[in-house]
């Protein structure tokens, strides 16, 4: 969007955004989006989110999820916003779980911030999920600093993961 003072619209707001665009209207209650939700049911649907360093030293994040699936109308949880998908010159960071507690812990954001104070990478994720931990939130993420060095953590008892460097490809599964 050229209008620097919106973000993130939902509901009214990005409908008259898209008509004023000249789109139209759609519902996401299609049958092929029914169908993605009984998969997602069982088991067949996940988040994919990824953070990349280039050779000159940039840092982005992106994460794309699948949602519980059948969500309430114009739910916006965590993925578009700063508690779940962030980067800035000093870390990115991408999360996973249950998006109303990672908008209310304000994850990424939380993990961003303690880098920018000193922590390292690992220090900023380490502390931050031992205080997500105590609040029995269900959440996982993945990091990845300046420097090259990543951290992924979760509170969960799994989330699939991979790393790539030039020199080396680490899967944790």
């Amino acid at each position: 969007m050229n209008d620097q003072s919106s973000r993130t619209l939902a509901s009214r707001g990005a409908r008259a955004k898209a008509k004023e665009w000249g789109l139209s209207f759609r519902s996401a209650y299609t049958p092929g989006r029914i169908e993605e939700f009984e998969k997602a049911k069982a088991g067949k649907t996940g988040t994919v989110g990824a953070v990349a360093l280039d050779l000159k030293g940039r840092l982005a994040a992106a994460t794309s999820t699948g949602g519980r699936g059948m969500e309430w109308p114009d739910r916006v949880s965590d993925t578009p916003t700063v508690a779940g998908n962030y980067a800035n010159k000093l870390v990115g960071v991408s999360a996973t779980g249950t998006g109303e507690e990672i908008v209310d812990f304000a994850l990424c954001a939380k993990v961003a911030t303690r880098v920018e104070d000193g922590l390292s990478v690992a220090a900023a994720m380490k502390k931050s999920f031992a205080e997500a931990r105590k609040r029995k939130y269900h959440f996982g993420a993945i990091a990845l600093g300046r420097d090259g060095r990543f951290s992924a953590l979760t509170t969960t008892p799994f989330m699939l993961w991979a790393a790539q460097t030039v020199d080396e490809l680490t899967i944790s599964l």
